[in-house]
């Protein structure tokens, strides 16, 4: 957490991998997972501004955690080829992107995202053992 992100799918790190990782793996109360997303998520504004309510997303995220355990790298890729397929398709559909370069685009983008979100999950698990 202690690399911010400026790529959309934040609120993604906060619902599949923070919250099910502060609060099952870490143990940690309600208020310190709040506190240590919400200080994360301010650090990604100040790259790219939020799409969404800090307060009101990690709320719910906190909520409705469980028992569920972090995604698996395998699951985080397939999730969000799922998210860029579908990104990819309204693109195209909008005709904001040839369909040359949405390939490129979307390609490079998924690089992107998987790399950022694979390496902040691997650096969670890291600090914890």
């Amino acid at each position: 957490m202690e690399k911010p992100l400026d790529i959309e799918g934040r609120y993604y790190c906060v619902w599949r991998i923070f919250v099910p990782y502060l609060i099952n793996v870490k143990g940690l109360s309600r208020s310190e997972a709040f506190d240590e997303i919400s200080l994360w998520l301010n650090r990604c504004n100040c790259i790219r501004r939020l799409s969404f309510s800090p307060k009101q997303k990690i709320d719910y995220a906190i909520d409705h955690v469980g028992e569920y355990w972090p995604v698996s790298r395998t699951n985080l890729e397939q999730e969000n080829n799922l998210s860029i397929i579908m990104a990819e398709t309204l693109g195209q559909k909008l005709g904001q992107l040839p369909p040359a370069k949405a390939t490129g685009f979307v390609s490079a983008y998924k690089e992107a995202i998987l790399d950022s979100l694979t390496g902040t999950l691997a650096a969670m698990f890291n600090a914890a053992t």
